[in-house]
């Protein structure tokens, strides 16, 4: 496994989907095809705004952001049960994101910002140190509120990145199903490395395929 860093010296612009950032993520996503990799990942959701171009820049596999699964979850979910998107900022969930994700519609989502929670701001304005504790406690009481107000949220999804470390404690919370950039990494690492089965016992030989 690889990674290429892309130096984003201002959160907001990435958040915002500022066009001065879509060079550099192609060309990080050009050298880690270059390396070999056989499928690409991102981590941060804002990503998402850069999906389409780096997905037609290179010949493998791209999914620069969670948000790129938001579809198939929907679907798992079917029409009468809602996926909760906990996000930086409610503002990074707007068409652009939509338009380059796949997502056709919103009426199954719930939108649910952390700005605004003192310690998440802090580590967003790169202040440090950070308590992990704090920061803890404001995800999950924006999690278990945002269940306590809608009975149809069935699944959350995580879109920003500094968020997975608390997955287990939110599926501890609420009993749902988390799903956050780490897992669509091994999700995408298991198909680009397959594994051979195992453990397989079979009495006999499976009979022959006639043409």
């Amino acid at each position: 496994m690889l990674y290429r860093e892309v130096a984003v010296s201002d959160a907001q612009a990435l958040m915002r989907g500022d066009t001065s950032l879509l060079e550099p993520i192609i060309s990080a996503a050009r050298f880690l095809e270059e390396q070999g990799v056989c499928a690409i990942a991102g981590a941060c959701g804002s990503f998402a705004y850069y999906q389409m171009a780096a997905a037609n820049a290179v010949n493998v596999p791209v999914f620069l952001s969670i948000m790129t699964q938001v579809p198939f979850i929907q679907q798992s979910l079917g029409s009468n049960k809602k996926l909760c998107i906990v996000c930086a900022a409610e503002f990074t969930m707007n068409a652009r994101v939509f338009e380059q994700c796949g997502i056709t519609t919103t009426s199954n989502l719930t939108i649910c910002g952390m700005r605004g929670c003192s310690e998440f701001d802090r580590m967003l304005e790169g202040q440090d140190p950070i308590n992990p504790r704090k920061l803890r406690d404001e995800v999950l009481t924006i999690c278990t509120k945002a269940t306590r107000q809608d009975d149809a949220i069935a699944a959350f999804l995580l879109q920003c990145s500094d968020l997975p470390p608390f997955g287990p404690d939110i599926q501890s919370a609420t009993g749902l199903p988390v799903f956050d950039m780490t897992l669509l990494i091994r999700w995408l690492q298991s198909a680009s490395d397959y594994l051979p089965y195992s453990g397989i016992c079979r009495r006999r030989p499976l009979p022959s395929i006639k043409s």
